[in-house]
C-alpha cells in the first residue's frame, strides 16, 4: 500500500472516531540484579541470619577494627557485567550522653554514597576527639552494566578504635614574673624569676594540689611538638586551652602559645588553679592529650605581731601586765609602737616586726598584754594583731577614702587607699577560733571571721579594724590561727585545724609531723575563764584544815568568789566586763573509814541535787549519811569541796569550770547519835539551822 493511500485511510479512521496506535509490545525486564559481597572484613553482617533464616538486625557485638583498615569486596552479575559499586559510611559516637543510651546508627542518605570501580581500598574511619572509639556502619551495593543495582546491599557494623593516636609533647612550659624579697628590716626588693612548670593532672583516683606555683601576672610560654605512635599516621592539627572557654585549634605548624604578654590581643590569665591542656590529632580525628597544671599566685605568709609584754606595767589588779584606759579615743597611756590604735593602719603587715606570739585582752577599761598559755577573763574581748608577707600581689587594701572610720594620715593620704604595687604585704587577715570546752574538753568546730580591714561604707562586709576581735563567752582552751589574704583573695592555707595541729605538737601529743612542727608557730593557745576561788583562808570559812569535829551535826560555811562572773541566764549581757550577778556552785564529798572498817564516801545533797547553787557563799548543816545513818567511824576525814562558776557545766559545755579543793578534818564519832550543838563554832553569817544565803 502506497503512502498516500495509508494517509487517506488514517484520516477516514480519525473522522470515524477510531485512533491510530502503534502496536503494543510486551515490557519484560530480563536483566537480573547483581549480587554484592564484602569479602575481607571481620564479618559480613548480611550473612547473619536468625532462626527463621531472615537477616538479623545490625549489632555491634565484637566487631572492632582499627581506624585504618583495608577492605575488600566483590560483585557478580549472571547476565552481564559489574559496572561499579556505591559505598557509604555512617557513624555515631560510642559513648552515651549523660542520662541517655548510645544513639542508634543512622542509615545512609543518598548524598552519603560514593561510586567506585575498585574492589578494595584502605579506609581511615573517623573517631571522636574525646573518645578513642566510634561506631560505624559500612554499606555497599554493586551496579551492573545496564545500571541495575543490587537491592540487598552488603552491610557491616563495627567499632573503629584509634589505639595509637599521636603523642603531644610539651617541650617547655615556663612562667616569667616579678616577686619581691622580704628583708629582716621589713623592706623589699623586686626580682624577676623564671619558673618551669612540670606538674600534670593526677589520675582520677588521686587528688593533691599542684606542685608548681608561679607569680600573679606572669608571662606564660608553652612550646610543643607531636610524635606519631603508628606508621602511616601523622599529626593534622593541635588544639590547646588554658583559660579559654573552648579549645583553640591550629594546624600542625602551630607549636607555641603565650599568655600575659602585654601585647594587644594577648590573652590575660587571672590568678588561681590552672590547667594547660594540649591535644594532638591525627587524620582519623583521634587525639592524644597531655597537661600542665599549676597555681598562679603565691599564698601569703602569716605571723603574730602582738604586744611587747615588757612594755606594759604590772596591772593594777596584779593579773599580768596592763594599762588602765581613761580615754578610748586617744588611748592615753598606751605604750607607743605596739601596732594598736589609730596608727596601726599606717604600718603595713610586712613591717609588723619582730614576730611576737602575744595578744591583747580588753576587760573593764583595761588592756592587758597576754602571752600564749595565759588565761583571760570570761566575757572579755581578745584582740589579735598579725604580720604577713606576700611576694607577688599588689597592695590593694579594700578601702574607700570616703569611709568615716578611716583614720587620717598625717601626710594627708592613708596607706590603705594607696595603690603602691608590689610592697610585700597582704591586704588583710581572717582569724579562726576553735576551742575545747570546759569541763569535758569536747572539741568545738572552728569559726572563721571575715576579712579585715574593709573600709567600704556601702559594703555588707565592712570591717573598719586592722585586728581580729573575738568575744570570750565560752570557758575552755582556745586555739587561734590567722590567715593572711592577698589582693587576689588567696589565703594562707597552711593551718586547717589548729586544735589537731597544736595537740599533736605540744607535750603529750606525740611530737607531730615535721610539717606540723613548722606550722605550730601560727597557732596561739590560751585559756578563757578565770577559775572560781574557794577562800579557805577567810577566818569565817568552815571547815578549816585539821579541824576537830566531835558532834553528829556538821556545819559548813563556804566562802567563794569569781573574778570574772558571767551569768548566762541574763540573756545577752554586754561584752567586756563582768555581769551584775555571780554564779557559784558547791559540791561537798566526805571520804573516810566506815564503822565496818571499809573505805567509804558520801556526797551532800541539797534539794535532791548533788550540789548547792548560790550567789557566792553558802552556810548549811548536815548529819553525814543523811537520810541514812552516819557511816563514818572516828578518824581522819577528807573533805573535797568542788567550786564551779556555772550552773549546768555537765550538760552545757563551755558554761564554766570546776575546781576541787581538799580539807582534812579529825572526826570523833559521838557515842550516841544526836543533834547537840556543834563544836565547830560558827563564824559571821553562820546559820546552825542549815539555812543558805
Amino acid at each position: 500500500m502506497s503512502f498516500r493511500v495509508r494517509v487517506v485511510l488514517c484520516l477516514l479512521a480519525l473522522l470515524a472516531g477510531v485512533g491510530c496506535r502503534k502496536p503494543l509490545t510486551p515490557n519484560i525486564d530480563r536483566n537480573q540484579a547483581p549480587e554484592t559481597w564484602i569479602t575481607a572484613a571481620p564479618q559480613d553482617t548480611l550473612t547473619l541470619r536468625d532462626a527463621n533464616g531472615r537477616p538479623k538486625p545490625i549489632e555491634i557485638g565484637d566487631h572492632v577494627i582499627p581506624v585504618r583498615f583495608h577492605m575488600y569486596w566483590a560483585g557478580s552479575d549472571r547476565d552481564g557485567a559489574i559496572a561499579g559499586y556505591y559505598w557509604a559510611v555512617t557513624e555515631t559516637t560510642v559513648t552515651a550522653l549523660e542520662g541517655l543510651d548510645i544513639p542508634p546508627l543512622p542509615g545512609p542518605k543518598p548524598q552519603d554514597y560514593h561510586f567506585t570501580t575498585r574492589t578494595d581500598t584502605a579506609f581511615v574511619f573517623n573517631v571522636s576527639e574525646s573518645a578513642p572509639d566510634r561506631q560505624h556502619a559500612f554499606f555497599l551495593y554493586a551496579v551492573d552494566n545496564q545500571g541495575k543495582p543490587d537491592p540487598t546491599p552488603a552491610r557491616f557494623a563495627f567499632i573503629a578504635i584509634d589505639k595509637f593516636p599521636p603523642r603531644p609533647v610539651i617541650e617547655e612550659a615556663k612562667a616569667t614574673g616579678t616577686i619581691v624579697i622580704l628583708h629582716p628590716d621589713g623592706s623589699v626588693t623586686p626580682e624577676v624569676h623564671e619558673y618551669f612548670i612540670t606538674d600534670t593532672l593526677p589520675p582520677p583516683a588521686l587528688t593533691y594540689p599542684p606542685r608548681d606555683t608561679v607569680p600573679t601576672g606572669s608571662r606564660l610560654d608553652f612550646r610543643w611538638h607531636g610524635e606519631i605512635t603508628l606508621a602511616g599516621t601523622y599529626v593534622t592539627r593541635y588544639r590547646f586551652k588554658l583559660d579559654e572557654p573552648q579549645f583553640v585549634s591550629g594546624d600542625s605548624s602551630v607549636r607555641a602559645a603565650s599568655y600575659n604578654t602585654g601585647l594587644p590581643g594577648s590573652p590575660v590569665i587571672s590568678p588561681g588553679m590552672k590547667v594547660f591542656t594540649l591535644r594532638a590529632l591525627d587524620q582519623a580525628g583521634g587525639a592524644g592529650e597531655t597537661t600542665r597544671r599549676f597555681a598562679m599566685n603565691f599564698s601569703p605568709d602569716t605571723w603574730w605581731a602582738g604586744p611587747d609584754v615588757n612594755a606594759f606595767p604590772v596591772s593594777s589588779d596584779q593579773d599580768g601586765r596592763a594599762v588602765d584606759i581613761t580615754n578610748w579615743n586617744t588611748l592615753a597611756g598606751f605604750p607607743p609602737g605596739q601596732f594598736f590604735g589609730p596608727d596601726s593602719l599606717r604600718t603595713r603587715p610586712s613591717q609588723r616586726l619582730p614576730e611576737r606570739r602575744t595578744f591583747y585582752e580588753i576587760y573593764q577599761n583595761r588592756i592587758y598584754a597576754r602571752s600564749e598559755g595565759e588565761t583571760v577573763h570570761l566575757n572579755s574581748w581578745v584582740v589579735f594583731m598579725n604580720g604577713g608577707y606576700d611576694k607577688d600581689s599588689e597592695y590593694r587594701v579594700r578601702a574607700d577614702s570616703t569611709d568615716p572610720d578611716l583614720p587620717p594620715d598625717p601626710g594627708g593620704v592613708n596607706l590603705a587607699t594607696q595603690r603602691t604595687g608590689l610592697v610585700g604585704s597582704p591586704i588583710g587577715f581572717r582569724s579562726m577560733l576553735a576551742m575545747r570546752f570546759d569541763p569535758s574538753g569536747v572539741k568545738g568546730l572552728p569559726t572563721q571571721s571575715g576579712l579585715y580591714p574593709v573600709y567600704e561604707p556601702v559594703s555588707v562586709f565592712r570591717a573598719p579594724r586592722v585586728a581580729g576581735y573575738w568575744r570570750m563567752f565560752f570557758s575552755g582552751k582556745m586555739y587561734v590561727t590567722a590567715k593572711a589574704e592577698d589582693a587576689e583573695a588567696t589565703l594562707d592555707g597552711t593551718v586547717v585545724d589548729p586544735v589537731t595541729l597544736a595537740d599533736n605538737v605540744d607535750p603529750g601529743g606525740g611530737g607531730g609531723t615535721p610539717e606540723e612542727v613548722a606550722y605550730r608557730r601560727k597557732v596561739l593557745v590560751f585559756y578563757a575563764n578565770k577559775s572560781p576561788v574557794l577562800q579557805t583562808t577567810n577566818p569565817s570559812f568552815r571547815p578549816f584544815e585539821n579541824q576537830a569535829i566531835t558532834t553528829s551535826l556538821w556545819t559548813f560555811n563556804l566562802i567563794g568568789t569569781d573574778s570574772d562572773p558571767f551569768d548566762t541566764d541574763l540573756g545577752s549581757p554586754p561584752a567586756g566586763g563582768p555581769t551584775s550577778t555571780m554564779v557559784i556552785r558547791y559540791k561537798v564529798t566526805l571520804s573516810g573509814r566506815a564503822t565496818n572498817g571499809r573505805d567509804t564516801s558520801w556526797t551532800y545533797k541539797s534539794g535532791g541535787l548533788p550540789y548547792i547553787q548560790t550567789a557566792g557563799n553558802a552556810q548549811f548543816s548536815f548529819v553525814p549519811g543523811q537520810p541514812d545513818p552516819n557511816p563514818f567511824a572516828t578518824g581522819r576525814i577528807t573533805v573535797t569541796i568542788q567550786i564551779c562558776d556555772c550552773r549546768d557545766c555537765e550538760t552545757q559545755p563551755g558554761q564554766g569550770r570546776c575546781v576541787d579543793n581538799v580539807v582534812h578534818v579529825n572526826y570523833t564519832r559521838p557515842p550516841e547519835p544526836g543533834l547537840e550543838p556543834t563544836s565547830i563554832g560558827g563564824g559571821p553569817g553562820s546559820d546552825a539551822s542549815g539555812g543558805r544565803y
